[in-house]
């Protein structure tokens, strides 16, 4: 998740030399941060059809392999908070008036498998975000990887086509 995270930053960045962006997991990024940012990414790897929760991540991984990253495009991220959960760190967000977020997923390619994606984006929209680009899922070959071929390259193509609209 945290590959797929650098290749949509990756791709933000490509888009022009005044671009800045930044990826982290998300126990280092503030909410403070991310005030007033131009676009906020969030991604998590999908846990039985949905967010990680402490349950899930206690059964599939070790809490430390966990990660979802947050893509900012403006200033450069404060990394000084202590590592929480994507659900914990979404109740901390203040509800915004007028705010861009994107979504994204891992997630294996079997049939009912599910995707974290739709899942987040109906949080971030709730908090008040307009989605830029469909919630998308990125295709691990396992429950922990590795990332199918080519994956890291359409994450890049993904990051570079969220700013378009912007």
């Amino acid at each position: 998740t945290y590959s797929v995270g650098s290749s949509i930053v990756d791709g933000l960045r490509g888009v022009h030399p005044s671009v800045t962006a930044d990826v982290l997991r998300v126990g280092d990024a503030l909410a403070a941060d991310v005030v007033g940012v131009d676009l906020l990414v969030v991604g998590v790897p999908t846990h039985w059809f949905g967010i990680p929760s402490q349950r899930t991540q206690h059964q599939y991984l070790r809490d430390t392999d966990v990660v979802a990253s947050v893509t900012r495009i403006g200033t450069p991220l404060d990394p000084s908070a202590a590592g929480i959960r994507v659900r914990d760190w979404l109740g901390t967000l203040a509800h915004v008036d007028a705010g861009r977020a994107a979504t994204f997923d891992t997630r294996l390619a079997r049939p009912f498998s599910g995707g974290a994606a739709p899942r987040l984006a109906r949080r971030l929209t709730r908090l008040g975000y307009t989605l830029t680009g469909e919630p998308t899922g990125f295709i691990v070959t396992g429950m922990e990887g590795p990332l199918r071929a080519g994956e890291l390259d359409r994450a890049r193509m993904w990051g570079h086509g969220l700013i378009a609209p912007l």
